[in-house]
C-alpha cells in the first residue's frame, strides 16, 4: 500500500534537498537560462514587428508555376493556353547561324545594252518574266533541248565566263568575258521566239513568213531608190522583188538609239541581204522612229510591232536621216 505523505514530512524531505551542496547553484543556473531564452524570444518578436517581410501571394497549387519569357511574365492556367510562336520566337535555346544566306541580287547596270553587240553563243532566249525592281526580272534560256530560268548575276552556259547582266522585254544582256552583248527575243524568220506568243507560230507565223516585199509607194519624203521601183511595174521590177528574201528580219538588224539618256528609236543597218536593203530605200544608220503608227520610244514597243508585222500586208515607216524625217510605205504580196 502507498503510505500517506503529510505536509509536514514532505517539508522536511525538500529541506533537505536544498541543504545539499551544488544544489542551489544548479537551480539558478537553470532559471538564467529560461530568463535568457525568454527574452530573446521576446526581441525577436519586437524586431519582426518593427521590420515586417514583404507579404507575398499563396502559390496556387492547381495552376503551374509562372513562365518567364523574354523579361516578360507569362501567366497559364492549362497546357491550351501557352502561346507556342511567342516560344519559338523568344529563341530559347539560342540561334543558329545559317550558312547559305541568300546573296542579295547584283545591280543591273544602266545603258550597257548601248554597246551590245549580237551575240554567238548557242543559245536561245525563250521568254522574259519582267518586274519592277530590273534585279528581280527573270529570263527563260535554252541550251541546247534544256530551258532554265536565270536571275540577273547568274551564270549561264554556253562558256566558261558568261552572265547575265540585264533583262529587257525584246532581249537580254549577257556578259561574256568582260563584253556586253545581246540576246533576242526573236527568231531569225522574224517572229517572236518566247514562249509567250508560241500559241501564235501557227498559220499567221507561216503566211507572214511566205510573203514577200512587192512595191514601194512614194510616201512623204521618199528616197529616189524607193521612187525609182515605184516608177512602174516591169521585168526589172520583177527580177527585184524575186531575189528580195521572205522575211524583214534578213534584211534588217536594228539596235537601240539614245539621246539624253532618252530611246528616240532604233537604228538600222543591213541584214543578210544587204541587196535588198538597199532596195527597200533604207540606208546604214537610219533611225527608225514609228511604224505602222507605233512609236518605237521604248523597247517594249518593238514587241508590239513584231506581233502586228506578222499579220500585216503593208507597213508604214517613219526614220530618221541625216536630221530629216521620211516616211516609207512597203507593201507585202500575200498571194
Amino acid at each position: 500500500m502507498i503510505r500517506q505523505l503529510d505536509f509536514g514530512e514532505f517539508a522536511t524531505v525538500l529541506k533537505q534537498g536544498v541543504e545539499r551542496p551544488g544544489t542551489v547553484g544548479a537551480i539558478r543556473d537553470g532559471l538564467i537560462v529560461l530568463l535568457l531564452i525568454s527574452a530573446c524570444v521576446s526581441f525577436a518578436k519586437l524586431f519582426w514587428l518593427m521590420f515586417p517581410l514583404p507579404s507575398l501571394p499563396d502559390p496556387d497549387l492547381r495552376t503551374p508555376k509562372n513562365l518567364v519569357v523574354s523579361g516578360q511574365t507569362q501567366s497559364t492556367t492549362s497546357s491550351n493556353d501557352i502561346n507556342i510562336q511567342l516560344l519559338a520566337s523568344a529563341k530559347i535555346f539560342g540561334e543558329v547561324a545559317s550558312n547559305d544566306t541568300a546573296a542579295a541580287p547584283e545591280p543591273v547596270s544602266v545603258g550597257i545594252e548601248d554597246d551590245a553587240v549580237d551575240t554567238k553563243l548557242n543559245l536561245k532566249l525563250k521568254g522574259v518574266v519582267m518586274s519592277a525592281t530590273p534585279e528581280q526580272s527573270r529570263a527563260m534560256i535554252e541550251d541546247g533541248r534544256e530551258e532554265e530560268l536565270y536571275k540577273v548575276g547568274d551564270k549561264l552556259p554556253g562558256g566558261s565566263n558568261v552572265t547575265l547582266s540585264k533583262v529587257l522585254t525584246d532581249r537580254v544582256i549577257l556578259s561574256n568575258a568582260g563584253r556586253a552583248e545581246s540576246l533576242w527575243l526573236f527568231d531569225p524568220d522574224g517572229s517572236l521566239g518566247g514562249s509567250s506568243v508560241s500559241s501564235g507560230r501557227g498559220s499567221s507565223g507561216r503566211s507572214a513568213s511566205s510573203s514577200r516585199p512587192r512595191s514601194i509607194r512614194p510616201g512623204v519624203s521618199q528616197p529616189n531608190t524607193a521612187s525609182r521601183r515605184s516608177s512602174g511595174p516591169g521585168p526589172q521590177e520583177s527580177r527585184k522583188i524575186s531575189r528580195l528574201p521572205k522575211s524583214l528580219a534578213e534584211v534588217i538588224k536594228f539596235s537601240v538609239h539614245r539621246e539624253n539618256g532618252q530611246i528616240m528609236g532604233y537604228k538600222i543597218r543591213p541584214g543578210r541581204d544587204r541587196d535588198a536593203f538597199q532596195e527597200l530605200g533604207l540606208q546604214t544608220n537610219d533611225i527608225v522612229t514609228e511604224i505602222n503608227g507605233i512609236a518605237l520610244n521604248s523597247s517594249g514597243s518593238v514587241t508590239q510591232v513584231y506581233r502586228e508585222m506578222r499579220e500585216a500586208t503593208s507597213a508604214d515607216v517613219t526614220l530618221l536621216r541625216g536630221g530629216q524625217s521620211m516616211s516609207l510605205s512597203v507593201e507585202l504580196d500575200t498571194n
